[in-house]
């Protein structure tokens, strides 16, 4: 699952990125984007990483993806 999360996460971030390389007006948004996604991979992670029931564990995962879509779209 670890891996499945790392690459959600690097995946949108690497987005975000692209989309900063080919309208150069977003450039800083995609910045932030990348490093709001960067975050929300680490905490990801860590909750991964935890002796937490696995119910527990999709509902933090599906309340951090919410958080990512809030974050980067209110960037």
């Amino acid at each position: 699952m670890k891996i499945i999360l790392s690459a959600v996460y690097i995946v949108a971030a690497g987005l975000a990125l692209l989309g900063g390389l080919i309208y150069p007006q977003v450039k800083e948004w995609s910045y932030w984007a990348a490093g709001a996604c960067g975050l929300h991979a680490l905490l990801s992670l860590i909750v991964a990483s935890c002796k937490v029931a696995d119910a527990g564990r999709i509902a933090a995962w599906c309340w951090q993806g919410i958080s990512t879509f809030l974050c980067v779209g209110l960037l």
